[in-house]
């Protein structure tokens, strides 16, 4: 994966090179595979390479619908637990503007959703390497988070029956956490 590390021991006891090989998330599958074992597993964080992109609406959805796949596949009640999640946020966003306009309301669900969204930067400061997070992008996303829900509805709205995940010059045929099989885009898997 992109920032794990394990020992070669480790990898061949937990048959990480077989798990791999049918899955469509390294780290997510071997998620599944470690959440029992007696081993201690330690999240650097201060490791992560930053990577800031850039990307256009397309690119954002579709980064979006790929990782809400994963959790799909392979933790599917961490998906249910957001899909409703989204659902009662758009329920409470529609609420501030039907039967009648409720600006109160609106400025509690748009600051809620800003306060959260700023407690996530705060926390991935903690994080990651000084400088990792750009400010101006933190407040970016402080700014947009109140729409994020939109969005996340086409996303769990796209994953409700996983069967293809589309991902670099790949799509990926999904019938089950570990019966994955990759194929050339622009072929019918």
């Amino acid at each position: 994966g992109q920032s794990m590390a394990l020992r070669r021991a480790d990898f061949t006891a937990l048959g990480v090179a077989g798990l791999w090989e049918r899955s469509l998330s390294e780290d997510m599958s071997l998620s599944r595979r470690i959440r029992f074992w007696p081993k201690a597993v330690r999240f650097v964080g201060r490791a992560l390479p930053p990577a800031i992109d850039g990307m256009d609406g397309q690119d954002l959805v579709a980064v979006f619908n790929r990782w809400i796949a994963l959790f799909r596949v392979y933790r599917p009640e961490v998906w249910a637990l957001g899909a409703a999640t989204t659902a009662v946020k758009l329920f409470l966003l529609a609420r501030a503007f039907a039967p009648r306009f409720d600006p109160v309301l609106l400025a509690l669900y748009a600051a809620s959703e800003s306060l959260a969204m700023a407690l996530c930067f705060a926390g991935f400061a903690a994080c990651l390497p000084k400088g990792g997070v750009p400010r101006a992008a933190a407040w970016r996303a402080v700014a947009a988070a109140p729409a994020l829900p939109l969005l996340f509805a086409v996303n769990f709205l796209s994953t409700v029956v996983v069967r293809t995940v589309a991902w670099g010059r790949y799509v990926y045929r999904v019938r089950g956490p570990q019966d994955v099989s990759a194929h050339p885009a622009g072929q019918a898997p």
